[in-house]
Parts: C-alpha cells; structure tokens; sequence
C-alpha cells in the first residue's frame, strides 16, 4: 500500500512538472498566432535562440486622385481613386512627401491610359494595385512600399 501511494505521488509531481512547462510554451504560441492573424504583429521570427517580433506597419494616405479613362471622346468615364501606401515604418513619411509629386504623376499617367473595361471586376482592381505598388516602388526608391491600399475607387 505504502509503494502504491509513493507512485501516486511520483506521477502526480511528473505531470504537474509537465504541465508547468508545457502550458507557458503553448499560451505563448496560441498567443503570438492570435496577434499575428488580428494584425498585432506581422511576424514573429527566430534567430540565434532570440525571438523578435516586427512592429506592425504605417500606412501613409495619399491625396484623392481623379482622373478621365481612355474612353471614346463622346462618354467620358471618371475615375475617383482613395489609396494608402504601407510603409514598414513611421520614419519614411518624409521621404515620401518630398517625392509625392513624382509618384501622383506616375499614378495618374498610368491611370488614365486604362480602358473603362480594364477596371471591371476583380481581376481589374488586382492589375490596378499591382501596377500601383510597382510605380511606387519606382518613385520612392530606396523606400520599400510594402502595399497599396485601395480604399475607395468609383467609376462612373
């Protein structure tokens, strides 16, 4: 009866050893996915033993861009476009005014040679912020655009 209750005791104290290691690990795991998929962190990385965790990213509001569509000279077709720049810090935003005209210019140059059917649907918005995102990149180098947020664009 007396070894019966050493081996009680034994397993209890392994598995409460067990679970006082294990249970940290996982709720640091659960928890750096959650931030991770609400938007906290971007990412969470790995080197030499330390984690480091990468800030979350600015995005930088560019003016209203209104431009005419290359339509037929009878029906003119508007475009009214609302876009952000993801930027990976707060720091580049100065940069970024002193090169704002170049990259209007580049913005409303390439949108005004689009046909009013290459913006329909998804696959014309996609084409859009990629062409966006690479003009970008273009104007403001050595800043690295991360993204284009389109955040309204009407076309009537």
């Amino acid at each position: 009866m007396a070894a019966e209750e050493k081996i009680g005791k034994t397993s209890t104290f392994q598995g409460n050893r067990l679970l006082s290691v294990a249970l940290p690990v996982v709720a640091l795991g659960l928890g750096s996915l959650m931030g991770y998929q609400v938007g906290l962190v971007d990412s969470v990385s790995t080197q030499g033993g330390k984690t480091s965790i990468a800030s979350r990213s600015v995005a930088y509001q560019l003016p209203e861009l209104v431009v005419t569509l290359d339509a037929p000279p009878d029906a003119a077709v508007y475009m009214r476009l609302a876009v952000a720049l993801e930027l990976p810090s707060a720091s580049n935003q100065t940069q970024i005014e002193r090169s704002l005209p170049r990259l209007i210019d580049g913005f409303q140059t390439y949108l005004r040679s689009l046909r009013p059917e290459e913006v329909r649907g998804a696959a014309g918005t996609a084409r859009i912020r990629e062409e966006l995102l690479r003009r970008a990149n273009r104007a403001l180098t050595p800043i690295r655009v991360q993204n284009v947020l389109l955040q309204e664009m009407i076309v009537q």
